[in-house]
Order: C-alpha cells, then sequence, then structure tokens
C-alpha cells in the first residue's frame, strides 16, 4: 500500500504520461510487450543465424499451464516448427484469411475464435493485429509479433514459431489447410498475453472483441434489447465494427435445433430479403468448431429459402460450412447476448451529421485511501475516485437521439496468468451537481444517482448507454465492497460536446490557480505576458522523451540507488513487500475496528495452490484465525521460540523448516526475521508481518532477505484448516502459532503454499540472513571442515545439511533419503583418552533419529566424562548425534550462511571484507553464453577486481577469495522459476575497459566457478595473487536474460568495478580535461550553455533547498525544467540580448517568478 502523504510511482506516473503524450502505447506505436522488441529480435537473429526461442512463453508445460492436458499427453508432448513439420511449404499465410481456415483445438476458446472470425471481415483491424510482412521464406528466423490491446494501450506481442505437437499433430487450434499457421501462431501469442493456453479456457467473447478494438464495447441482453437492435447491427455491420453473441450457460450440451449451450458465435453479416412480399430481417452466423448448424427456419435447408428471389439465394446460401442464417425473432430467443466493438459508435445513429466524442481516464481504488465500496457504505463511499463531466448543449443534429451517453468502466487484472486473475464487483453512479471539488459523505447522503450501472458485476467491464441533459454532473466508479485495490480505465463517450476532470485533476488545477496566479492576472494584464505564457506551455508541451542513448529504466535505476544510499532495504530499513506498509495498516485497522484481511494472499485456493491438496480436501477446507480456533488463549510465542515447538504438516517444505531450526539459535537474527510486540492481546487487528532478506502480529509482519534486500511481509493471520486442525505447519503446543504464521509470510514471498514444495535448505537460510553463503559438497569436503564448523557454531551463523536424493525413504540407520536437517551444535568429546568430533543434527519431522555409533541409546556414551554425558544427551526428541566420520560419510551436502566469514580463520586479526554488484543479462545485448560461446562471450557482463597486498596476520591462509553469484528468479512464484545454467570465470589482466573476443580467446581463466548449474547461487573459494583480474559472470547459453548479483569476498583490500562503470569514469575524465583545457580558456565559453552570477545561484539554492539546505533530485530536476523553460522563452523574445518590460509586465513576472 501507499504511504500516507506521499504519492506512490510519482516518477513512473511522470513517464507513462510523457509516454502517452508521444503516443507510445498507440497503436501506430504500440509498446513492447515484456519488453523484447521485435525489430531488434529480428536483427539479432539474422546476424547470428539463429532461430528465435522465447524464454518468456518457453516451449514447455509451463506455457500449456496446468491441469489442460492429461499428464501422459503432457508428457509426450513435441513443440516443432512449421518449418519442421512441413519442410519448404510452410506457410503463414495461404491465399486469404478467412474464418473458414481453422478449427479448435483441445482448449475450450471458443469465445476467442469466435471474435477471430469476426476479425477476419475488418481488413484494417485485421492488419493491426496480424502485420504483414510475416513469413516462413524471406528473412525467416522463427520470429512472428501479433498486436493486442490491453487496458487502454496497444502491446507488440513477439513469440517465437514452436508449436506443442502430440503424434506429430497440433495440439491446439490448427488450420484446415495443412500447411498454414496463421490462427496457430495468433493463438500461441493471445496465449502469452493471458498467461498460457490453459488461461485461455472458457471466457467471454467481448474479452477478445476488445483485445483486437481497443475501441467501444456494447453489451446487450438481448431478453431486454431495444426493439431496434436489428438496425443498430445492420450500421455495425456496414462499418468498422466486428460483433459476437453467446448461447445461454450449459455443459456444450447440444440442442434439438442444432445450437450447442454455452458456447460462442461470430455475427458475420446482418441482411433483409423479401419473403415473398413480406420483409424478413436475418442474421448470419459462424460456429468456430464442430459440424452443429441451426436446423430451425432460414437455416441450409429450410424451405423458406424457395420464397426469396434467385439473386439472393445464390449469394446468401452455401451449406455445410459451419454458418448459418436466422431470423431476428428467432435470434433473440436462442441467444442470450451479444457484443459489438468498434473504434467509434456512429454507427449508433442514422444521420452521419451525429458524432460521438470519447474521453478516457486511469484511475484506481486504493486500501484505504479511495476504495470506498458501494452506496451500500455511506462511511467510506465518498472516498472512490470523483469524476466531474459537464455536457454542452446538444447538436442540433443529434437532439433527436434518446441516449446521449455510454460510460464504460474496466478494471485491471491483478494477476500475470488471466484464469487466476481475481475480478471485483465494480459499476458506477452519477450524480447531477452544480458546485466542484471533492464531495463528502453528506452530499451522497441527500442525494441519489440519476443513473447506475446496475448490478455489480464480478467482470472485466461494466458499461451503459444512457440519456443525460446538458449540466453538470459526478460520476463514482467503485468497487461493491470497500477496501479492494485495483486499477481501472473510465470510458465516457458522448454525442455532446464533454468536459471531465477527476477530482484530484481538478484540486491540482485549483491549487496551480493559487500558487501561480498566472491565468487569472498574467494574461488579463498583458498582451506580451499572454504571448510569454503561451510560448511557456509550447515549450512544456514540446518536451521530449529523453533520446534512445538514455539506458532504459534509468529513471528506475536513479531512485533505486539513491533509496539504496538512504538504507532502504537494509535490515533497519526493509522495503515493503507488495507495497504494503505494516504501520500503516495496522493504524488503518485499529482506527475502523475491523480484522486485516490480505487481499494479496488472500485466504482461499489460490494461496494454498495446485497439486497440494486432493479435490475434495480443498473443498473443505476453512481459514480460521487463531482467535477463533483457540479464543482467549492463542498465543504467538509461548515462553520461548525453539526448534523443537513445531512439526511439519502436509506440504514437503522440510527444507525451510530445518532453516528455521538453524535460525532459534541465533536470537540476533530471529529478531530481524520475526519482530517483537507481536500478540494476539494487545493492539489486535489480525495482522502480522516477518522480514526476509523479507516481519509477524494477529497483524503479522515477516522480515526477509530477497535478492539483495530485506523486505518486511505482512499477513494476515487466517489460517488453512480441514476438520478444525491446521492443514501446514503447526506447534506443538496447541495454542502457539508462531511457526505456521512465520510459515504463511514465506509461502506469500514464494507464491503459495504449493511453492513451498521441495527445496534446498541453503535457500532458506540465505533468506534469513541475508549475508554469505557456503556450500560444501561432502564427499570433497575439505580436511578441517569440522574445525570450520566449530568456529561456525561459536559466531552468529545458521547451519543446515542434506541427505542423498530419494523419495523420503527411511534407511536401516534412521536417516531419511531426500531430506533436510538443521545443524544444532559441534563439539569435541574425550572417548576414554581419544579425542572424537561430534556433530548435533535436528529432524523437522521429529521422530526419526540415527541409530549408529553416538546414538541416543549407543554405549559409547558410556566412555565419556559425567558432565558431557548429561550435558549432551537428550534422548528422544528428534535431535540426535553423530560422529564426523559418519556425518561425511551419511549426508551429501551442507551449507553455512552467515553475516561475515571471519570464522573461517582461527586468528581474529584476519578480517574479510565483501562488495556486491547487481548486474543483468540481456537477451541480444549482455547475455553471451559460456566460453563454448566465443563470438558472444566477450559481451557478458565484465568485472575488474584489483587485490592489494595480503595482511601479514592473513598471509598463511591457502585461500582469499569467495565469490558467490545468485540469479533472480524470473516468475512471481517460487516454482514456476527457471533457473539458468550459471557460472563464473576469473582471468588475470592488466588493462582496463571492456574486453573483446581476442582477450578470450587468447587466454585462459585462472579459477571458474566449475560445471555451470541450473541454480539459484553457485559459489567458490579460491585463492588469487594480489594483482588485476577479471571476473566474467555468465549463462551457459546464451541469450538468456536474468539478473544477478555478484558477492566477492576477500581477506586483501579490494578494489571492483563493473565495465560500465569503469567506462562512465573514463568519459568524465576525458570531458574533466577537455573542460580544463579548452572550455575555460576560451573566451565564447560563456555562451556555451547558460551564464548564471553568484547571486542568481544563491537565489535558486534558496528557492529549491530552503531549511533543508539541501536540494532534493525531485527539486533540482524542477529547477532544471524551469530554468531551461525561463531561457529559452528569452532566446525567443529578446532582441540583442535584451528585454524591455513595462511597469505592469515587471510587476506580474516577478509575482510569477
Amino acid at each position: 500500500m501507499s504511504p500516507p502523504v506521499v504519492t506512490h510511482g510519482m516518477c513512473l506516473k511522470i513517464i507513462n504520461d510523457r509516454n502517452m503524450k508521444g503516443g507510445m502505447g498507440s497503436e501506430t506505436n504500440p509498446l513492447k510487450f515484456m519488453d523484447q522488441d521485435y525489430d531488434f529480435l529480428q536483427d539479432y537473429c539474422l546476424k547470428t543465424r539463429q532461430r528465435f526461442v522465447d524464454e518468456f512463453f518457453p516451449p514447455d508445460p509451463r506455457s500449456i499451464g496446468e491441469g489442460l492436458l492429461d499428464p501422459d499427453v503432457m508428457a509426450r508432448v513435441e513443440w516443432k516448427r512449421p518449418t519442421v513439420l512441413y519442410p519448404n511449404v510452410a506457410e503463414f499465410i495461404v491465399e486469404t484469411v478467412s474464418r473458414f481456415d481453422y478449427a479448435q483445438g483441445n482448449v475450450g476458446n471458443c469465445w476467442f475464435l469466435a471474435s477471430v472470425g469476426a476479425l477476419t471481415f475488418q481488413t484494417k483491424l485485421l492488419h493491426k493485429v496480424i502485420p504483414d510482412g510475416q513469413s516462413f521464406n524471406h528473412n525467416y528466423t522463427g520470429l512472428f509479433h501479433f498486436r493486442f490491446w490491453r487496458f487502454g494501450k496497444w502491446y507488440d506481442v513477439v513469440i517465437d514459431d514452436k508449436l506443442p505437437t502430440y503424434n506429430g499433430k497440433l495440439i491446439f487450434v490448427r488450420s484446415k489447410t495443412y500447411n498454414e499457421f496463421w490462427p496457430a501462431l495468433l493463438e500461441k501469442a493471445y496465449a502469452k498475453v493471458c498467461g498460457s493456453y490453459a488461461d485461455m479456457h472458457t471466457g467471454r467473447v467481448s474479452e477478445a472483441l476488445l483485445d483486437f478494438t481497443g475501441g467501444v464495447h456494447m453489451h446487450y441482453e438481448l431478453k431486454t434489447a431495444p426493439t431496434d437492435l436489428w438496425e443498430i447491427m445492420l450500421r455495425a455491420y456496414q462499418s468498422e465494427a466486428i460483433m459476437g453473441c453467446e448461447t445461454p450457460p450449459g455443459n456444450e450440451n447440444r440442442l434439438p435445433n442444432g445450437i450447442v449451450l454455452g458456447h460462442a458465435y461470430t455475427v458475420t453479416k446482418v441482411y433483409q430479403v423479401m419473403s415473398g412480399r413480406d420483409p424478413v430481417q436475418l442474421v448470419r452466423l459462424f460456429i468456430p468448431w464442430g459440424d452443429s448448424e441451426w436446423n430451425g427456419d432460414w437455416s441450409d435447408k429450410s424451405p423458406l429459402w424457395n420464397t426469396v428471389n434467385d439473386e439472393d439465394r445464390k449469394q446468401l446460401l452455401v451449406h455445410e460450412n459451419r454458418e448459418f442464417w436466422m431470423s431476428m425473432k428467432d435470434f433473440l430467443k436462442t441467444f442470450d447476448n451479444m457484443d459489438i466493438c468498434c473504434t467509434s459508435p456512429d454507427f449508433l445513429e442514422e444521420q452521419s451529421a451525429c458524432h460521438w466524442t470519447s474521453k478516457h481516464h486511469h484511475g484506481s481504488w486504493v486500501t484505504g485511501s479511495t476504495a470506498g465500496g458501494c452506496m451500500n457504505h455511506p462511511d467510506t463511499f465518498c472516498k472512490n475516485p470523483q469524476f466531474w463531466l459537464r455536457i454542452s448543449e446538444l447538436d442540433k443534429a443529434c437532439e433527436q437521439g434518446q441516449k446521449n451517453v455510454l460510460v464504460s468502466l474496466i478494471q485491471k487484472p491483478d494477476k500475470r496468468h488471466r484464469r487466476h486473475a481475481a475480478h471485483h464487483g465494480i459499476g458506477f453512479c452519477v450524480f447531477a451537481m452544480r458546485s466542484e471539488g471533492k464531495f463528502g459523505s453528506s452530499f451522497f447522503s441527500t442525494r441519489k444517482p440519476v443513473v447506475t450501472s446496475g448490478h455489480f458485476q464480478d467482470a472485466r467491464q461494466v458499461m451503459k448507454f444512457f440519456r443525460l441533459e446538458p449540466g453538470e454532473y459526478l460520476i463514482v466508479p467503485s468497487t461493491y465492497y470497500p477496501n479492494k485495490s485495483g486499477e481501472f480505465i473510465l470510458s465516457i463517450l458522448c454525442k455532446n460536446e464533454i468536459h471531465i476532470h477527476s477530482d484530484t485533476m481538478r484540486k491540482w488545477m485549483k491549487d496551480q490557480k493559487l500558487k501561480l496566479c498566472f491565468d487569472n492576472i498574467l494574461i488579463r494584464k498583458s498582451f506580451w505576458l499572454g504571448f510569454l505564457a503561451a510560448k511557456y506551455r509550447k515549450i512544456q508541451v514540446d518536451f521530449k522523451m529523453p533520446p534512445p542513448a538514455v539506458p532504459y529504466g534509468m529513471c528506475l535505476k536513479v531512485v533505486n540507488d539513491r533509496n539504496s544510499k538512504g538504507g532502504m532495504g537494509s535490515e533497519t530499513n526493509p522495503l515493503r513487500f507488495m507495497d504494503q506498509d505494516y504501520n500503516f495498516l495496522q493504524d488503518y485497522c485499529l482506527k475502523t475496528r475491523q480484522r486485516f484481511v490480505d487481499e494479496f494472499f488472500p485466504p482461499d485456493p489460490r494461496s494454498i495452490g495446485e497439486g497440494l491438496l486432493d479435490p475434495d480436501v480443498m473443498a473443505r477446507v476453512e481459514w480460521k484465525r487463531p482467535m477463533v480456533l483457540y479464543p482467549n488463549a492463542a498465543e504467538f510465542v509461548v515462553e520461548t521460540v525453539s526448534r523443537f515447538d513445531y512439526a511439519q504438516g502436509n506440504v514437503g517444505n522440510c527444507w525451510f523448516l530445518a532453516s528455521v531450526g538453524a535460525l532459534t539459535f541465533q536470537t540476533k537474527l530471529l529478531q530481524k526475521v520475526v519482530p517483537d510486540g507481536q500478540s494476539f492481546s494487545h493492539n489486535y487487528t489480525g495482522l502480522f508481518h516477518f522480514r526476509l532478506f523479507t516481519h509477524c502480529s494477529a497483524n503479522v509482519n515477516l522480515q526477509f532477505w530477497r535478492f539483495g534486500k530485506w523486505y518486511d511481509v505482512v499477513i494476515d493471520d487466517k489460517l488453512p484448516t480441514y476438520n478444525g486442525k491446521l492443514i501446514f505447519v503447526r506447534s506443538k503446543t496447541y495454542n502457539e502459532f508462531w511457526p505456521a504464521l512465520l510459515e504463511k509470510a514465506y509461502a506469500k514471498v514464494c507464491g503459495s503454499y504449493a511453492d513451498m514444495h521441495s527445496g534446498r535448505v541453503s535457500e532458506a537460510l540465505l533468506d534469513f540472513t541475508g549475508g554469505v553463503h557456503m556450500h560444501y559438497e561432502l564427499k570433497t569436503a575439505p580436511a578441517d571442515l569440522w574445525e570450520i564448523m566449530y568456529r561456525a557454531y561459536q559466531s552468529e551463523v545458521l547451519m543446515g545439511c542434506e541427505t542423498p536424493p530419494g523419495n523420503e525413504n527411511r534407511l536401516p540407520n534412521g536417516i531419511v533419503l531426500g531430506h533436510a536437517y538443521t545443524i544444532t551444535k559441534v563439539y569435541q568429546v574425550m572417548s576414554g583418552s581419544n579425542p572424537v568430533h561430534l556433530v548435533r543434527l535436528f529432524n523437522p519431522w521429529g521422530d526419526s533419529e540415527w541409530n549408529g555409533d553416538w546414538s541416543d541409546k549407543s554405549p559409547l556414551w558410556n566412555t565419556v566424562n559425567d558432565e558431557d554425558y548429561k550435558q549432551l544427551l537428550v534422548r528422544e526428541n528428534g535431535e540426535f548425534w553423530m560422529s564426523m566420520k559418519d556425518f561425511v560419510r551419511t549426508f551429501d551436502n551442507m551449507d553455512i550462511c552467515c553475516i561475515c566469514p571471519d570464522f573461517l580463520e582461527e586468528q581474529s586479526a584476519c578480517h574479510w571484507t565483501s562488495k556486491y554488484h547487481h548486474g543483468s543479462w540481456v537477451t541480444g545485448s549482455t547475455a553471451g553464453g559460456c566460453m563454448n560461446h566465443p563470438d558472444t562471450f566477450c559481451k557478458n557482463p565484465q568485472f575488474w577486481l584489483r587485490i592489494s597486498e595480503l595482511d601479514k596476520a592473513c598471509e598463511q591462509g591457502q585461500k582469499n577469495v569467495l565469490v558467490s553469484l545468485i540469479q533472480t528468479p524470473d516468475k512471481r512464484h517460487r516454482r514456476r522459476a527457471a533457473h539458468h545454467g550459471i557460472g563464473f570465470y576469473v582471468f588475470a589482466m592488466r588493462s582496463e575497459g571492456k574486453f573483446g573476443s581476442s582477450f578470450f580467446s587468447t587466454r585462459k581463466p585462472v579459477v571458474t566457478s566449475g560445471d555451470f548449474q541450473d541454480a539459484r547461487q553457485v559459489m567458490k573459494f579460491f585463492r588469487l595473487e594480489p594483482g588485476e583480474y577479471l571476473i566474467v559472470p555468465s549463462t551457459f547459453h546464451p541469450n538468456k536474460s536474468g539478473e544477478f548479483i555478484l558477492c566477492i569476498l576477500c581477506k586483501n583490500e579490494i578494489h571492483i568495478q563493473s565495465n560500465t562503470l569503469k567506462m562512465w569514469m573514463k568519459d568524465q575524465k576525458l570531458e574533466h580535461n577537455i573542460f580544463d583545457n579548452i572550455l575555460i580558456s576560451d573566451p565564447k565559453s560563456e555562451h556555451r550553455g547558460l551564464h548564471l552570477n553568484e547571486d542568481i545561484l544563491n537565489l535558486m539554492f534558496v528557492r529549491y533547498a530552503g531549511a533543508s539546505e539541501h536540494i532534493s533530485l525531485e527539486g533540482f530536476i524542477c529547477l532544471v525544467m524551469r530554468l531551461n523553460c525561463m531561457a529559452r522563452i528569452f532566446q525567443r523574445l529578446c532582441e540583442n540580448g535584451k528585454i524591455t518590460l513595462d511597469e505592469s509586465e515587471w510587476i506580474g513576472l516577478t509575482m510569477y517568478s
């Protein structure tokens, strides 16, 4: 949630508004979907002679989606290019595009295909959606693109041409001409926009119609259709409009008349014939799949065709082609609803002189701020966005029309995947009014709306036609329930001239008038100042987007860097996960006396995730608060937090629970992750928080580290239960809930509980510490590993380990395969006269322990002294001891996570220093792949490293460098994130700059990370002598986009810079030298830019810095823009470097300044 005062995302809003003014997102200049540039990728593929593979919609099961195909079919799916299916004969389009080209496949998307059928009738729209010049011949690279309208903007969507096949045949839509592929590729592009093919299953025909036109959508319920609907349809058919309709709900049952229930059809023609002497209004419809046509009056075999003239019969009647005619009367009886989408609704009027005008406004409902709910909530309804509308006098040519206004409200989906998006119930009210400003509850309590949108609908869009007389009105869009966040577009179309402003815009305009007094004073005082104002405004409008040379996202980078320097994302000042502010939400819930419900991790099946629970169990899940489960007895923590508090539930997240067990030993780290002061008593609101490198109470918050930053994670305390018991992790003390709430917060970060199923213990360890991760394969462990573990145990460190892979099978020695354990202690005992190195481990399951040497019942404990015996041995608690020798034999790997690795050295005088760099691999730019690709390897990010002389206290250490490379997940949901194979190389070097392929072709790396791993992180210890080195992180394959953190720790003093930073420093140095040597000595330098004396500089500082004595970034931007505009005005208006002002002009100008 945005903070209470500062406007959230203002920088993004400025960029977005400026882009829109520059035409970005329009039909002719669409935005790049997922930031993929078709022209750039096409050129890159041509130059590198490779076929494009889309990493954002990869040819694997993720793009098909869950639940659409049987598992055995999914396992045999092959993704093939058309040129592989039909070599040398594959065509994008054979002859022309037609509605008869395609047949539906194995996904229930008749709603989409019906819209495609309508699209084929409108050539202009078709060329918008399917750009010309695409084929499998000239410049073929396996890359295609299509265009769709999404929430107010047009997007260019790039795909590869790999299509899913089964037994050599296309699974989804296919052309009836065997070698034609435009239908399959169009469907794939739309599936990418929706999230997957499965996300296209079921929908409304209006959705795709709107995405193909980006215009006006009109919906008609046929039971209450206007009497002139056929005439409206006829005029729509004759204009650039596309139409579709739907039958009443039903499980695709076929009626005796041939019509299929629950199905979408295309309206392909509207025509009137003379049946004898009687005019008959007909409608022609097309069914996208199957062979079932209408068999009633005016069907293909109807005798009524014998009553029309030969010309009409030959022209209109075509048998057995999935297209049929029916009378308008039967159409209204048989179908449920219909939709018309068009670029302009001028066809609604018979006379061409009457034209509709439109206005569009983007807005948002924000929980606790502008999400007031419908009029059933009078105390909060007034908080909704308000739009002031003035309708001018009706044009004489339009006076006869009964309805003159169309209002449409579209809400933005809240999820990337279409089927996961939850629509709020939305609607709007229109009030007559006379004054301006923001209206409070008293206004709405005394007035009834003149128009409403009707019943609130859980739909993408609601719309309504109605009539408004000339005057002033207030439009209030809202969700049905308050505190439902979302974005929307409000569109108003009118036959009159209209003026519309949002309440925030009107308030801003008033503030500007008061602040500047520009329009009211200066323009009246002087024609010259009016001219000045016009010029000033023109310069503002002419302000353009920075040229392409400016790196993409630079504004965001500046803000992000400034935030990081200001401590945002640190342990003490974590970022807000999903922008939810714990303190703000807590205060809001206390003031409104309500229990918090988290809309971003809602108490419903989406938060549990697919495939984790049986459907019958899922259907009976109840989400309950601890205060409901155990009234008056629920506790966040009972006494203290301990590894023995909890037992694993119905999700395979032992890796997470093993890390929690390690966390309980480190009080400082524990208090970072689980903040103090949370309970079910004092100030309880059902809200908790936790922190992870993301913070907890019934209002719970958690803090965890995620990809270089700490996050404060807010959750509600509703927990999933079945038959009154917690389904997932639960405390062994019946009324204690910190384990369940911590698990829920981590599940939110992962995406769902299902996304926590299976993982590596290192992942959660790192998220709890935000520090250094060290991984050891025990088969190749260093000889002094026990000593390292012992020193780690004595410092602020978390340790975990894993057994060899296996389906959680229990070995005879009690160890479970494929399982994660916590290392809870490292200790040496004297067995008789012999020292023995021991390791204590904890099993999160709690009921299966090691039964070998040094286990709870081992006779070897009789050989140690009584003090050690009493102190170390506790039986049957899920914790056990084993010797280091057995530990290395039995376990597969172990991980250590810590803030600082100083414990690696025995002497305390030797300290490690660390440096972190964020970077990215960008397809076609900096994603060069490994050294197997010599032509592109040099394109990878390069980091220059200088290691100073080794400190004398550290000279004995064999290894002095640790390099860690972490890649960021590419998906919101953890289990859907695909890791690239990553690694790094270290080269010895002497010069600086960006190194090309010739450098790498003649040198071998002095260190590599080893085999590339499809893992979140790779790391390696090694030794480097003092000198200069080049570190090159890369993916295994080229053109794999992603972000990463490169972390370098060293016992020496180190200096590190990325190649881009070093090149920038060189450029700055070069510019500085040029300035010093040339410009300063040039007497004309005063004319290069703006020459400001010291007095003006002091005034500027006072004006924009004020009492703070610092000019903020925003203030500096305002200063430079104002200065630049005023200088340009002066240059345009001056004569011989001077401007002459009279008294009134002077007063006006000084007041303005």
